[in-house]
């Protein structure tokens, strides 16, 4: 069975659905990406992109990379800010995909990541209180494409430590939420 653009995923069983798209022909898919998040009650921007396969507009999965852009960490002790130090925090993530709607104007997908990274504090001098961490993240992405080959969207969704850093004494797991663009250069060079 063969999904076409325009047709809802969900009148099917998801996983039937997508055991029908990895029989087809993949293509290579890559995105930039953006991730707005909180580190305990710090606005946190992480940066990155995903590298993988796409199959039939219905399922990707592949690999993303996160670097963590705003790393200001300051430490207050009775309410006097006693040191400021860089918190850096990145991430490989296994990422899945599933589309569930998709038309020439509308695109809702469920992705899913398990990731592993790596969080330390540095000041001017040192790297300190360095740690692996395990996380799991979820979201729910709708895209809008006003013209065939740009889109722009939104998500929502939330990121589970499963592994923390110890050492700093900060909550990771949090919501995340994200605004995005999407330029479809095979589309925009046949115009």
């Amino acid at each position: 069975m063969q999904a076409s653009k325009g047709q809802e995923n969900s009148d099917v069983d998801m996983f039937k659905n997508i055991g029908n798209s990895l029989s087809e022909t993949p293509k290579f898919y890559i995105s930039f990406d953006n991730k707005n998040s909180f580190i305990s009650s710090r606005n946190a921007w992480f940066i990155g992109g995903k590298i993988g396969l796409e199959y039939q507009e219905i399922f990707r999965y592949g690999l993303g990379f996160y670097a963590l852009f705003n790393k200001s960490y300051s430490t207050y002790i009775n309410g006097i800010k006693e040191s400021e130090e860089a918190l850096s925090f990145n991430y490989l993530s296994f990422f899945a995909e599933y589309i569930f709607k998709n038309n020439d104007r509308y695109e809702f997908s469920l992705p899913i990541s398990l990731g592993i990274g790596y969080s330390w504090l540095a000041d001017f001098e040192t790297v300190k209180n360095g740690h692996i961490q395990v996380l799991y993240e979820t979201q729910l992405n709708g895209m809008y494409y006003p013209l065939s080959f740009f889109g722009i969207g939104a998500g929502v969704g939330y990121r589970i430590m499963l592994i923390n850093n110890p050492y700093i004494d900060e909550q990771f797991s949090a919501p995340i939420y994200s605004f995005k663009l999407k330029l479809i250069l095979g589309k925009l060079f046949k115009k």
